[in-house]
């Protein structure tokens, strides 16, 4: 995957590789909503290379303390 369409596939319907068909099955939402829940969490997520070939996601979370501690 191109570096400088990385961010484009937390965008909704985008299909960056071409096997992944409509007819194939999926809508192409997935990371679009993992991305907007990840965003309401005031965290962060993205993609990198993975040292194994493919992509490589990486999230992180804000953490909070529990009102319980």
């Amino acid at each position: 995957m191109a570096p400088s369409k990385r961010a484009d596939i937390f965008k909704p319907f985008i299909r960056l590789d071409q096997s992944r068909a409509k007819s194939t099955g999926g809508y192409g939402l997935g990371l679009a909503i993992t991305a907007k829940i990840v965003q309401w969490h005031h965290g962060q997520i993205r993609v990198d290379s993975s040292a194994l070939g493919g992509a490589k996601f990486v999230m992180s979370l804000p953490q909070s303390k529990s009102k319980f501690s």
